[in-house]
Order: C-alpha cells, then sequence, then structure tokens
C-alpha cells in the first residue's frame, strides 16, 4: 500500500460516506468527501487526487456521468475512479471498465474488501504513471538520439560532400590541363555543357539528369589525358592504329571516376558518348535508345561544337555546313528527336562561342539633340545597346566588356536590370547571377578620346586568353547574326589578324572609305575630310565591326597610335594602319545588306533604322537568318 495517496468519496448516502471516510483514513489515507458529482467537480477544480470512489446512482450527476468528466481533465495526473453499486451487474462493470473506470465495488462489501480494492488500485495507477514517465523520458532520449543522429548525418553528409567536390575538382582539372595542352579545344567542354543542359531543359528532364549532363559535360573527354600527345595534337588525319588509340578515350574516362560512386550516372554518360544511333559507335556499338539519354544528348552537342570549333587538323566549318551535317545524320549518328530539340534550342538561343567581345558604349550623340548616353537612345522601344546585347547574346560569348562613359550609370542600369537580373528570355538568363554578372564587366572611359582609346581601356581588364575578340559599336544596332559570323568565319578561315566589317553605301557622306589594292585587300582606310576626289568617290566604307586573331596582335598597336588630328583623339583605323604597316594581314568582309551597317548618329539616322526594322523582323528565330 502507498500511504498517504489522497482520495476522494463521492457518495449522496450521509451515514455510508462517513463509513468510508472513517475507514479509508484509518488505513492510512488522506480522504476528502463529496456529496455528489457536481460537488466532486468543484473540488477537482482546485485538487487532485489518486483515487476516486464514487456511487454510480446519484441525484444530479451520478457516477457514470463524473467519471466521464474526470477522464476528460486536461493538465492534471491521471486519477483512478473505482465505481460503487448495488446494482453492478457484469455487463455493466465490462462497461464501466472500458469507459476507463480502474475498478468496481458492489455493495454491501466488507472493509477488508475495500482496502484491498483500493490498494490494488493505487498500485496498478502507480504503475502506468509510471510507465507514462519512462515512455516520456525514452522519447526524449530518443529524441536527443535523432538530434545526434541528424547533426552527425549532416556532418558526415557535409564531410563526404566535401571529399566528393575535392575529387571532382581534382578531374576537373585535369579536364582544364587536358584542354589547355591544345589551344584549339579551350572551352570545348564548357561549351559541349552548355548545349547539352539547353537541350536537357528543353526536354523536360529532372534536376537530378541536368546536374548529371553539367559534371559529365565538363568531364566527357577527361580521357584524352591518358592518349599520347602526338596523337592527340597530330596536324593530318590519324592513321587506322592511331584511331583505334583515340578511340579509347570514353573507356578510359568512365574507368577514371570509377572509383567515385557519387559519379555513376555521369560515368556512364562519358563511356558512351560516341556511340551512335545507327549501332555503329564505339566502345559498345550500342543502338537506338540502348545508347543512355544523356550520352545521346551530349554526342549531338559534342558534335556540333566540334564542327564549329577549329582543330589542328582543320577549320571550322560554316555554320550553315554544320547545321546541314547534323541534319544529314539525323537517324543514322543522332537521336532525331534530340537533333529536333538541338535545332530549336539553336534557333532560341544561338550557338555559343570562346570569343570575347568590346562594345564601345561612351559616346554622348551632340547631334541626337539629347543628353542621354547614344547607346540608350530608342530604336522601336529598345535602346541602340539592347540590339547589340541581344545579338552577342545569340553567340554566346565568353565575356563582354562595355565601354561606358558619358551617362555610365544610365548605361549600366539600363544591362543590369534588362540583363543581369535574369528577367530577359535569352542566353543571359540561362545561368545563375553570379554566372551573369562574370559574363559582363563595365569599363569606365573617363574621357572620350576616340575609339583607339575606348578599346585602350579594356587591356588592363582582359584576362590571359587565346579566344578571338569582336569589337563592336554600340550604335550600330542593325548588324544581322549572319553577318557576324560570316565576320567570324572570315577570321578564322583565313587566320588574319584582324578582319573588318565593310559595306557599300550609294551616299557614303563623311565615313571613312575602303581603299583595295590591285588584289582587292586594304590598302587604306582614309578619312572624308583627308580623301582625294578618286577616294571620295569610292562607295565602300569602314562599318565598325572587327573581329581578332586568338592572339590578339593588334592590340599591342593602341597604344603607338597618336592623336595628331583635327579632334584630337585616338582611332583604331590609325592603329590598324600600323598594324598593316608591319606586315600584318587584314581582311575586308563586306556585308550583304549594306543596310545593317547605318550607325546612329542623327535623328535622320534614326528615322531610316525604323524604316528598315518596318521592313524585316529582327526578333525572328535564329533559324530565319542561317546562311
Amino acid at each position: 500500500m502507498e500511504q498517504n495517496s489522497s482520495i476522494l468519496v463521492v457518495e449522496d448516502s450521509a451515514g455510508l460516506r462517513e463509513n468510508l471516510v472513517q475507514t479509508l483514513s484509518m488505513g492510512g489515507y488522506s480522504v476528502q468527501a463529496a456529496d455528489n458529482g457536481h460537488s466532486a467537480l468543484e473540488i477537482l477544480e482546485t485538487e487532485s487526487f489518486d483515487v476516486i470512489i464514487t456511487d454510480i446512482r446519484m441525484p444530479g450527476m451520478d457516477g457514470l456521468a463524473l467519471l466521464d468528466q474526470v477522464l476528460a481533465m486536461d493538465g492534471k495526473p491521471e486519477t483512478a475512479v473505482i465505481l460503487m453499486t448495488a446494482y453492478m451487474t457484469i455487463e455493466s462493470a465490462v462497461s464501466s471498465l472500458k469507459k476507463g473506470a480502474y475498478d468496481y465495488i458492489t455493495k454491501p462489501f466488507k472493509i477488508e474488501q475495500l482496502l484491498h480494492t483500493v490498494e490494488t488500485v493505487i498500485d496498478k495507477r502507480r504503475l502506468k504513471l509510471e510507465n507514462v514517465r519512462l515512455n516520456n523520458e525514452l522519447k526524449e532520449l530518443n529524441r536527443e538520439l535523432e538530434e545526434k543522429v541528424r547533426l552527425r548525418t549532416k556532418q558526415l553528409q557535409e564531410s563526404q560532400n566535401e571529399l566528393q567536390e575535392n575529387y571532382l575538382q581534382v578531374i576537373k582539372s585535369f579536364a582544364v590541363v587536358l584542354e589547355e595542352r591544345d589551344a584549339y579545344t579551350q572551352g570545348h567542354s564548357s561549351r559541349v555543357t552548355e548545349y547539352s543542359v539547353r537541350i536537357a531543359n528543353e526536354m523536360g528532364l529532372p534536376e537530378g539528369q541536368i546536374i548529371a549532363l553539367q559534371i559529365g559535360g565538363n568531364l566527357h573527354d577527361i580521357g584524352k589525358i591518358g592518349i599520347p600527345e602526338e596523337v592527340l595534337r597530330k596536324p593530318t588525319r590519324l592513321t587506322d592504329d592511331e584511331w583505334r588509340v583515340m578511340r579509347e578515350h570514353p573507356i578510359k574516362g568512365a574507368r577514371m571516376v570509377e572509383p567515385l560512386s557519387f559519379l555513376s550516372k555521369e560515368r556512364i554518360l562519358i563511356k558512351h558518348h560516341h556511340e551512335r544511333w545507327d549501332g555503329r559507335g564505339y566502345p559498345d556499338g550500342l543502338a537506338g535508345e540502348e545508347i543512355p539519354l544523356l550520352s545521346r544528348i551530349l554526342c549531338v552537342a559534342d558534335s556540333f561544337d566540334a564542327m564549329t570549333s577549329t582543330r589542328s587538323y582543320r577549320r571550322r566549318m560554316a555554320l550553315a555546313t554544320a547545321i546541314a551535317q547534323i541534319e544529314e545524320n539525323r537517324g543514322t549518328q543522332f537521336d532525331p528527336r534530340i537533333v529536333d530539340v538541338f535545332m530549336n534550342c539553336l534557333k532560341e538561343f544561338g550557338i555559343i562561342t570562346s570569343m570575347d567581345c568590346v562594345i564601345l558604349a561612351a559616346g554622348k550623340g551632340k547631334r541626337m539633340n539629347s543628353d542621354r548616353p547614344k547607346v540608350l537612345t530608342q530604336l522601336r522601344g529598345r535602346p541602340l545597346l539592347g540590339y547589340v546585347l541581344d545579338l552577342m547574346a545569340k553567340f554566346g560569348m565568353h565575356k563582354t566588356y562595355i565601354v561606358v562613359g558619358h551617362g555610365a550609370n544610365e548605361v549600366k542600369e539600363f544591362v543590369q536590370s534588362t540583363y543581369l537580373q535574369g528577367t530577359t528570355n535569352n542566353w543571359f538568363s540561362a545561368h545563375s547571377r553570379a554566372h551573369r554578372e562574370e559574363l559582363i564587366e563595365f569599363v569606365q572611359q573617363k574621357e572620350q578620346l576616340g575609339t583607339a582609346h575606348a578599346v585602350a581601356q579594356v587591356l588592363p581588364h582582359l584576362v590571359p586568353s587565346r579566344n578571338s575578340m569582336l569589337i563592336l559599336s554600340g550604335d550600330v544596332p542593325l548588324l544581322s547574326f549572319n553577318t557576324i559570323n560570316k565576320l567570324i568565319d572570315e577570321q578564322m578561315r583565313t587566320d588574319a589578324g584582324l578582319v573588318l566589317a565593310t559595306a557599300d553605301l550609294d551616299d557614303p557622306g563623311s565615313l571613312g572609305r575602303i581603299v583595295r589594292n590591285e588584289e582587292g585587300e586594304l590598302k587604306a582606310i582614309v578619312e572624308a575630310c583627308e580623301a582625294s576626289e578618286e577616294e571620295l568617290a569610292i562607295k565602300e566604307i569602314n562599318v565598325g565591326a572587327y573581329c581578332l586573331s586568338g592572339d590578339r596582335r593588334f592590340l599591342d598597336f593602341l597604344g603607338k597610335v597618336e592623336n595628331d588630328n583635327s579632334q584630337g583623339e585616338y582611332y583604331l583605323t590609325d592603329a590598324i594602319r600600323l598594324f598593316m604597316e608591319k606586315g600584318n594581314r587584314v581582311r575586308l568582309c563586306k556585308i550583304a545588306d549594306s543596310r545593317e551597317s547605318l550607325g546612329i548618329n542623327t535623328i535622320q539616322d534614326l528615322e531610316r533604322a525604323e524604316k528598315y526594322i518596318d521592313g524585316i523582323n529582327l526578333s525572328a528565330p535564329l533559324g530565319t537568318n542561317f546562311p
């Protein structure tokens, strides 16, 4: 028996109530009494009891109703209820116990029976409460253990992720070293990855597969580390034996990443990216949908970038030729469905290059009767600079430098809000915010001292690179994809140090004239104010769009330009003259539609540009402009 346990006796009969109180008190219990259910509830509002002994049949509120009220009480330790009645049947006893009573006593009862029942109920209650306490302690221990396990699991996962990332960075560094061995393949893996991710997004593939393409795309040629350099960089066609060695690179690459279990998807992608839809590929000769989907995607992206890149054994294909090759091999080398998706992506986003671009956007535009930066002049609701940036987005420039001067903050705000925020659906928006900010860099030209001076401001910002470079004017908005691609093709095809765009105009006005020699090559660029009558009769003018070779040797001549002219400015045309005087090759690339060459310097120029736009659809898909 647990001494000093508290008991509430609820009995409407005063005599029996007094006998119960006296008997239980003599038994060592602390006892109170109530004459009915309502009185008992009033007591229970302020006090708690271990046991309630209540008669079932009472006026006002009977014992069963009181039992329900006691069981419904919250915030108090459980109270054991013992029912008393002279009319208890087996059925009613079982029913009472099911409702929650601990036990019952039938009247009349002996004192020994009462005390024994109370003692048994108190022991049962104590055990029940102890079980509750132990269960609560166990739950708390489990919670603490689960929290410790969660934290430890998180720590282990973070450690594993860090270890995996370290392994991955080591392998990626091998891939970078591989591309550094060969200037012709620089940027290939990143471009292939970009094409592949575009395709995957267009197909609606899940994030896990896109991540696998992002990693696997960058590592797809990692096996070439195991290929002898004389084979890898051979400037002529490979022999049969050399070709067999080269064909081993997918297997070698898969073996390199095999120890990294977390790269299981990437390992399969790397191994099978040279399989063909018709089963004639390598290493396993898989066909059709036997080839893993990600490998089929990578195969298209890899092939297209290889065709549109210059290699040691051949120059890049013209864009039209590369597109025709992809289409021609649809259903033989390539999965037809993926070719269709790729072509849609190409039309929407354009090609990806490893080129850098300088856009001159520092001018004020005195003749536009406006204090705004000239490149922000609105042409059919869009700033001039927007047309140039949209065009560059179609080429996926490695880096774009925008030279700003007058109204620099306004120009920056336009570029940041339109392109760097990712709100425009173009090539920029396909990248993360951090990456987008790396794609464009603003360069300040504090004094507007000419085009050569503007480009020279970029030199301290250039990252060492073997990339070719475009130089464009932000106020020449009508240049087409075909024209820029032709300019790039001409430089790649001829390996000229510099290629510049020209156009034939019926009325060249004050624009510089292109003077050719007997072989049709550039002899000089003559400013109109210094031209002879014979030279003024020339219709061909310098557009102001340039493509530099990967060695960028032309840039070395910017510092040698002098400003001994009426404007006291430094001009790119003088740098071109100095460049040619040292025996460097300069090629000319004439624009098919001369109206594209229109620079916006006056209100009249703007009106002519609007008429031109009204006659064409500049927002048409890229595919309509394929040469």
